[in-house]
């Protein structure tokens, strides 16, 4: 794992190679350990790495993101998954897929399409490594700044409500 500052983001490493690089024609995307979106959303996706997945999701307990879109996070806006394992000693990454851009916003996410050749079929960690290294990405991601939750009042409304001109 490594930290990269100009997109505030932690990236996943494979043999020292970001994943990022091992996936064809997502030099656009970022992995989901982002500051950019709401800290407890990103922590639940980490978590995921894991294998705990405690909300729901459009994807399956047994999936992770690896690449999303670097604006909202959606896998909608065409991302990549793959299938987790964790065992006692490994944890595994296979089967990873292209989930296919929305043609509406309000559709299922649709479903994933086969990655090219060029990511390996299935890669293995050691698991005390992994979790290592995931611990790592949480040290990470738990200092500086992160995106603050709207007002549960609509911005519209409460700086009417500021400047006096509606009813508290």
């Amino acid at each position: 794992m490594r930290w990269v500052e100009e997109e505030a983001y932690v990236d996943l490493l494979v043999d020292g190679k970001s994943v990022l690089e091992l996936i064809p024609d997502v030099a656009d995307r970022i992995t989901p350990l982002a500051k950019r979106w709401l800290r407890e959303p990103v922590l639940e996706r980490a978590a995921a790495f894991l294998g705990q997945r405690e909300n729901a999701s459009p994807l399956g307990p047994d999936q992770i993101e690896l690449a999303v879109c670097p604006q909202c996070g959606d896998l909608g806006c065409g991302g990549v998954i793959a299938r987790l394992t964790v065992t006692d000693t490994e944890v595994v990454w296979e089967d990873v897929q292209w989930t296919l851009d929305r043609e509406n916003e309000f559709d299922e996410l649709p479903a994933p399409e086969p990655l090219a050749q060029a990511f390996p079929a299935r890669i293995v960690f050691d698991r005390k490594q992994y979790e290592a290294a995931l611990s790592s990405a949480l040290e990470m991601l738990a200092t500086g700044p992160w995106c603050v939750p709207p007002p549960s009042e609509s911005w519209n409304r409460r700086l009417r409500r500021l400047l006096g001109f509606a009813r508290q």
